[in-house]
């Protein structure tokens, strides 16, 4: 399956990603649209890849490697949240709940939605699998696909558990999408494999064919070590509940400037530069106008992390296959997928019209009759 995708594929699988951003709008499908070209022409910044000049760096050294995504994420996510909690005031938690009970409540809901379950596990692998994408992207387009596959879009944003199950299973499960090309092929998709990668240099095991065949107690002693290592922290996080839980019962007086301190040092130490800061602080204030205004954040995190990787592949495709990649088996099954994520909502949204027009006419020869 990996040796299948190409290029031309990898490309295409970043414009499907991107063609996701409709399903993410949660209303509106054309605050989606600009809420991700946004995210888009914020990936531009920095060194165009091919020919190395500036683009949108305003003469800025910081800028030359575009803007970095964790303090993007921390300001548009993190910050609007903690205003908001500061302003309610009280805790997180409105009330008290019986032992284990939200829990074993979440445990049944996995095998409530059991297909959202295993489609957002497949995705993840399949995600893993390919080098450069990474594991967030494996969890926004789970979440993606999470909301366009539900009928009821309504809830996500405000609870619905659908939205935790779908980026949770591809969180898991892109674990062993990654070990599969760095043990077999020896390519690493992420820089956790990098590292495992040179751990097997050391020992002296070459990732290949002999990975597969004379090694492969060692492998399936990873694939193990990834589900034992799921149980144990499964177990331990229900044996300390009671005292996980308690910090939702904090006052927010209490906690809001722990989490202040959390999210500067959480920013600041991806890079250890102070302008990390000044980016986080200026997404946050974007993330809280667009919370205020009704506009969704996933779309714009999503364009900003995958139009890198879609700009960088097309440049290899069109330099590589010229225009003959478009004629490719896996790339039209690719185009037809990316064209339904597209229009489905604006075709649910005419049938819905459709049906109410005709609930409309037949109500009405009703009252004459």
């Amino acid at each position: 399956l990996v040796l299948s995708l190409g290029l031309p594929e990898f490309f295409m699988l970043s414009m499907l990603g991107i063609a996701f951003l409709a399903s993410l709008s949660q209303g509106s499908v054309r605050r989606g649209v600009i809420a991700g070209g946004l995210g888009l022409l914020v990936s531009f910044v920095g060194l165009d890849p091919q020919s190395a000049t500036e683009r949108y760096t305003f003469g800025q050294l910081y800028f030359w490697e575009g803007v970095p995504l964790v303090p993007t994420v921390i300001g548009l996510f993190a910050i609007p949240e903690i205003i908001d909690t500061a302003a309610q005031g009280g805790s997180i938690a409105q009330q008290r709940v019986g032992k284990l009970g939200g829990v074993l409540e979440g445990v049944k809901d996995t095998f409530r939605h059991w297909g959202i379950t295993v489609r957002c596990s497949l995705l993840g692998a399949f995600v893993g699998m390919i080098p450069g994408l990474g594991g967030s992207i494996a969890q926004w387009l789970a979440y993606a696909h999470a909301v366009q596959s539900a009928p009821d879009k309504s809830g996500f944003g405000h609870g619905d558990v659908r939205g935790v199950l779908g980026p949770g299973a591809a969180n898991n499960s892109k674990e062993g999408g990654n070990l599969i090309t760095t043990v077999a092929f020896g390519i690493p998709s992420t820089v956790v494999m990098a590292i495992l990668l040179g751990a097997f240099m050391i020992q002296g095991i070459v990732p290949g064919t002999a990975m597969l065949t004379k090694h492969l107690d060692v492998t399936f002693s990873m694939v193990w070590i990834i589900v034992v290592t799921n149980i144990i922290t499964v177990s331990i996080c229900f044996l300390f509940l009671n005292q996980l839980v308690k910090i939702t019962y904090v006052r927010t007086t209490l906690l809001v400037p722990f989490l202040i301190v959390l999210i500067f040092i959480g920013a600041f130490t991806t890079n250890n530069q102070f302008e990390d800061l000044l980016v986080m602080l200026f997404f946050g204030a974007v993330g809280w106008g667009m919370v205020a205004l009704g506009w969704p954040r996933p779309p714009l995190v999503l364009g900003l992390v995958l139009g890198r990787l879609a700009e960088n592949y097309l440049y290899l495709t069109v330099a590589t296959y010229e225009w003959a990649w478009l004629g490719r088996p896996i790339v039209l099954v690719l185009m037809v997928i990316a064209a339904g994520a597209i229009f489905q909502p604006t075709l649910n949204a005419w049938r819905a019209r459709k049906l109410g027009a005709a609930g409309d006419g037949t109500a009405d020869s009703e009252v004459l009759a």
